[in-house]
């Protein structure tokens, strides 16, 4: 939509802006923020379907414990070091209905991660609507800017810590559903034991959140390098002030372990 149009079309659009800037700020995300100490998930449970439709193996029963493969222990090694560094590319979407307004938003973008400070740099294009944003998160600080603009200063919150403190969990418990084709490469998939867990986990780096459903899987090297994560599924949060139901899918392509450097923007 232009926005040379007219009145009421520039205050369609700005409402379609504010909604999906707040529907952005409720997403689950997958940007590297502060480690934290590891969540203790439970008990595994069942795999979740999603293993089944995408080729995996059957579910493991929920009254046993699935052995931990190799690869599962090189990777928890490697997500638990104290220096860990990575980069990569990012490809998101998302979508939701507010009132009777579908909103679309595809994302991409880069990330760094060094030691628990981070960067996030993301196009985010709702309904065709272009928008820039940056974000360094450094200590207990955070700072952001969109299209380009001022560096904004704030503190951290404590959603994005823990959502960081659960996707880079080194003790979460994971499955080695096998070598597989991905992005050209042939790598072991590893997915959460117990879905249902992890959802809960997950609500509790929702801000407003009152539900969700995810999933979590991740492509690693024969060493148990990370090379993709993708989180994918559904919440239920608050945009404008309405209890929304948000589709999410965020997909993390690594492409360093090393050499990684952040610094504040100002």
């Amino acid at each position: 939509m232009s926005k040379t149009g007219s009145a009421t079309a520039f205050g369609a659009e700005a409402a379609l802006w504010i909604a999906g800037a707040a529907l952005i700020a409720n997403a689950a995300g997958m940007q590297f923020n502060l480690r934290l100490p590891a969540i203790g998930l439970g008990s595994p449970a069942a795999s979740h379907s999603a293993a089944t439709a995408s080729g995996g193996s059957a579910k493991p029963s929920a009254a046993a414990s699935p052995t931990i493969s190799p690869i599962v222990q090189k990777y928890q090694a490697f997500i638990g070091r104290p220096d860990l560094q990575l980069a990569g590319t990012l490809t998101a979407n998302e979508s939701a209905t507010v009132g009777e307004a579908p909103i679309e938003i595809t994302m991409t973008g880069t990330i760094s991660y060094k030691a628990g400070d981070d960067t996030d740099s993301r196009t985010v294009r709702t309904n065709g609507i272009v928008t820039l944003t940056d974000t360094v998160n450094i200590g207990p600080d955070s700072y952001s800017r969109v299209d380009g603009g001022t560096w904004t200063k704030s503190a951290r919150k404590a959603a994005s810590v823990a959502l960081e403190n659960l996707m880079f969990s080194p003790t979460l418990q994971l499955v080695d559903r096998g070598a597989e084709v991905k992005n050209g490469a042939e790598l072991h998939r590893i997915e959460v034991v117990d879905t249902a867990a992890f959802s809960k986990a997950m609500l509790k780096t929702i801000e407003g959140g009152t539900n969700a459903q995810y999933t979590y899987t991740i492509w690693v090297k024969n060493d148990g390098t990370p090379a993709v994560f993708r989180l994918a599924g559904w919440q239920q949060a608050p945009i404008n002030g309405v209890s929304t139901r948000i589709e999410y899918t965020e997909e993390d392509t690594i492409t360093a372990t090393s050499g990684v450097t952040i610094t504040a923007p100002i």
